[in-house]
């Protein structure tokens, strides 16, 4: 489901109503800092830097939960 509608917003099924860059570039950290203001580029990696800690807590606590569950296996079942 959400790769059909995601497919239905390119340009293949939209037509000119969307436009698809080509050789695309991302800015530069340094691009980011020549239009944005001092305190800004700081509250973004802030944001990134605790999001990637928000990340490892969430893959800490999927992998002890995991760890800690009974075990099955398949075999056993039969």
């Amino acid at each position: 489901m959400y790769f059909s509608l995601f497919a239905e917003l390119t340009s293949k099924f939209r037509g000119s109503e969307i436009i698809e860059l080509q050789n695309f570039k991302p800015a530069s950290v340094d691009d980011i800092a020549n239009v944005h203001t001092k305190a800004y580029v700081a509250g973004l990696e802030k944001t990134f830097q605790e999001s990637l800690v928000a990340a490892g807590a969430g893959i800490t606590l999927v992998n002890s939960v995991h760890l800690s569950a009974p075990r099955i296996h398949l075999l056993d079942l039969l």
